[in-house]
């Protein structure tokens, strides 16, 4: 049997005996991330579990990083479409961090030291400092981005 999907060329489904296969198209990814949310929602032990989160927060982005107290802190930075999270679970230092993204009132690259691997997050009277990016630049635009659209929708919503 051939379908003709909008903007694709023709997807071949075969079926009992036909011996036909679906041709791979350009929403075979989103397919497999949407699967991917729904086989993840809300689980036990979930990260939307550990952050107290509604399963419609689901996890845009993740990182690999440290945070700066009294001594670098490995976890990980959780980006989620309303917040960023992060979660450290070292015996005797464990963490769990959460940021509304449209309480972010800062959002700075920044160097630990003398390396530029590190982003400053500034919300409320509170300044976090994520360090040791292998991918600083991706991880600070992954936040960035949502950050500059609740920032516009806040606007835009407000009574002038």
């Amino acid at each position: 049997m051939q379908v003709q999907l909008p903007g694709q060329g023709e997807v071949s489904a075969g079926g009992a005996g036909e011996g036909g296969a679906v041709k791979p198209h350009k929403w075979s990814h989103a397919m497999e991330v949407m699967e991917e949310i729904q086989r993840n929602k809300a689980a036990p032990g979930s990260v939307q579990e550990r952050f107290n989160l509604p399963a419609t927060e689901i996890v845009v982005d993740k990182f690999m990083c440290a945070i700066k107290e009294t001594i670098l802190l490995q976890g990980t930075l959780y980006v989620f479409p309303h917040f960023v999270g992060f979660g450290c679970d070292l015996p005797g230092h464990s963490r769990t961090i959460l940021i509304g993204i449209e309480d972010i009132d800062s959002l700075e690259k920044a160097k630990f030291g003398l390396v530029p691997n590190s982003i400053e997050i500034v919300s409320g009277d509170k300044k976090y400092h994520f360090a040791s990016f292998f991918h600083r630049g991706k991880a600070f635009d992954s936040i960035f981005n949502l950050w500059v659209v609740a920032k516009c929708i806040s606007t835009m919503t407000s009574p002038k």
